[in-house]
């Protein structure tokens, strides 16, 4: 366990687990400091399978790969600039989307595997293990997903219609995505089969209007509850009939800019938009509030920035949290992008 409240940076001598390619994932970052990254994050994701973090930058164009709980970031250089990230269930590849490419990063040996034509601009990108990767168009309306077929190095483009510029998650079971559709009143969320390879479009919400989903969702490790944009919560089953079933909201100021169920923790953790700079907390069955914890500031000569909540992680074991904050955009700073680490104690 990692020593208790933020923490980041530099801590013990001693590695606990190698990082990405057997190198050394550096030490355990040590408390209650922001610690700085080189680069400014435009995607992540993360693999509770291996305990590692991916994110992708665009300047330069590089996924960069951290295995917690070291310290120790190693970059991929990549071949244009990215638009989003997805990381194979257990860590060992990365997708990268890009306008018109989709590249696939080897993560264990640390470089760009191949870089495959899709015909559209990816905004988000699936990788789930079954030698298929799925690129999911940003531009024009009424739209089609784009399933790469890795092994035979070919496209399908008949999942049947959907919306462009939809967000996606892929479901823990690893037999479907769901997608959130942006553009359209009222907002919806709805669910794409890729049991069988080429994604294909399977059905929406019971809603239209009864519920704002607000165009993201994520969703809880073990499969079972999906979060939107907008608070509200549903459920998630293989059965059509109870998939995707109001199971209460969550409370908080604005709109959930990301959020984390963790079962070992008994958590749900969200970050809202009227207050970025601490995480609320929620129990995982009732989603009752139980308490916030907030980020520490940015240190700089002439004092404190505020840091604001991006990207939210549980570790798999529920020890810890990785949080990447950016400082408040008024302060101006030049690398205002960091990372932080908060321990299981401090957790409500």
């Amino acid at each position: 366990m990692l020593l208790g409240g933020w923490a980041a940076a530099c801590g013990t001598t001693t590695p606990t687990a190698p990082g990405p390619g057997g190198g050394d994932p550096g030490p355990p970052p040590a408390p209650n400091v922001v610690n700085v990254l080189a680069f400014r994050v435009l995607d992540a994701e993360y693999d509770v399978a291996s305990d590692r973090l991916v994110a992708v930058s665009t300047v330069p164009p590089a996924l960069h790969v951290l295995q917690t709980p070291g310290s120790t970031w190693s970059t991929v250089a990549l071949p244009t600039t990215p638009t989003a990230v997805g990381v194979e269930p257990g860590g060992g590849r990365a997708a990268i989307g890009h306008d018109g490419f989709v590249t696939i990063v080897d993560i264990e040996a640390l470089s760009v595997d191949r870089t495959v034509p899709v015909s559209t601009d990816v905004i988000d990108v699936v990788l789930p293990g079954n030698d298929w990767v799925y690129a999911f168009p940003r531009r024009d309306q009424w739209e089609t997903i784009r399933s790469f077929n890795l092994l035979a190095g070919t496209e399908d483009t008949d999942s049947g219609t959907m919306r462009a510029g939809t967000l996606v998650r892929l479901h823990p079971s690893g037999d479907f995505i769901y997608g959130a559709d942006n553009g359209l009143s009222p907002s919806d969320i709805e669910k794409y089969d890729i049991r069988d390879g080429a994604a294909r479009v399977m059905y929406d919400s019971p809603y239209h209007g009864d519920f704002p989903f607000s165009g993201n969702l994520w969703i809880s490790d073990d499969g079972t509850r999906i979060y939107a944009r907008s608070g509200v919560t549903v459920r998630s089953s293989p059965s059509q009939t109870e998939d995707m079933l109001y199971s209460g909201s969550l409370a908080g100021s604005g709109s959930v800019q990301w959020a984390v169920g963790s079962s070992p923790l008994g958590r749900v953790l969200a970050v809202f938009s009227g207050s970025l700079d601490q995480i609320q907390v929620f129990g995982d069955e009732f989603l009752q509030v139980e308490g916030s914890v907030s980020f520490p500031d940015f240190t700089t000569p002439s004092g404190g920035v505020t840091a604001e909540g991006r990207f939210v992680f549980a570790q798999s074991d529920g020890e810890a949290l990785y949080a990447l904050v950016q400082a408040e955009a008024s302060a101006g700073l030049q690398n205002d992008w960091g990372l932080v680490v908060i321990d299981e104690s401090s957790i409500p």
